[in-house]
């Protein structure tokens, strides 16, 4: 007797990726284009989806930005996998800078840099700081968070945000390093106010180990004499807490390193 054994070629696929319509969207799509090789009909499988007989040319709708596995058997069972990779939409960028702090009373330059993107709705949260996505000035009374969003003509949304932090202006100065070895120089780490002064609760001193060693609550000027009940301190790095009452007489709490060497 005689036979033929004939060597069937393996599975192979062609294809195209779409790119999803707008950045965070999954309506990317895989379009594939040909299937050689083994025996149709052939059914194929994305991940772990529902199996479908494919008729080419064919489209796998609705497929996530990232990497996926597709897999394809002829009528024998032979099986072939391919990686599939959805890009992200390239289309524009929306940016507003990196977060800012200012003294209250300053202002910010609010200037976003957008790349690519015809805005037929802008939006500003909140909505009463600008009317349109054009650069201007911002003087905020306290710390917020703003907020742009822009929809294109496709429908595509696109936001950023910018936290603005608003600290209270300090009229007052800390020596970070002094020397109380009694020569007239240096020998008290005193808190020094401008022509605006103002009004401290109290200023406390701690050593590295956190232990309290010094603490004023009235009798201005304030200030530490480097002593621990009337005895000399190590030299060393201790820190300074204090406390004041703002313009609209909330507390503030300042601390800082002070280095005492003799």
């Amino acid at each position: 007797d005689s036979f033929s054994v004939a060597l069937i070629d393996s599975i192979t696929i062609a294809f195209n990726t779409i790119e999803p319509s707008c950045n965070g969207l999954n309506d990317g799509k895989i379009v594939i284009e040909q299937i050689d090789g083994g025996g149709g009909p052939y059914t194929v499988q994305l991940d772990n989806g529902p199996l479908f007989e494919s008729d080419v040319p064919d489209t796998i709708g609705n497929v996530g930005v990232g990497f996926h596995q597709l897999h394809i058997t002829d009528i024998t069972g032979c099986e072939r996998t391919v990686p599939v990779s959805i890009n992200d939409a390239s289309l524009g960028n929306l940016d507003l800078g990196p977060d800012v702090i200012i003294t209250l009373g300053d202002s910010v330059f609010i200037q976003p840099m957008i790349d690519d993107i015809i805005a037929v709705n802008v939006t500003w949260d909140p909505s009463t700081i600008a009317p349109d996505q054009n650069s201007f000035w911002f003087t905020p009374s306290q710390t917020m968070l703003i907020e742009l969003t822009l929809i294109d003509s496709l429908g595509c949304i696109y936001a950023d945000e910018k936290l603005i932090t608003v600290t209270t202006e300090e009229h007052f100065y800390i020596p970070t390093v002094f020397s109380p070895n009694d020569d007239q120089v240096n020998d008290v780490a005193y808190v020094v106010t401008s022509s605006q002064p103002i009004d401290i609760q109290s200023l406390e001193i701690f050593d590295r180990w956190g232990n309290l060693v010094y603490v004023q609550k009235d009798n201005s000027p304030f200030g530490w004499d480097g002593k621990f009940k009337e005895s000399l301190c190590a030299t060393g790095v201790y820190v300074v807490k204090m406390i004041w009452k703002d313009a609209d007489g909330n507390n503030q709490l300042h601390t800082s390193d002070l280095t005492l060497i003799r």
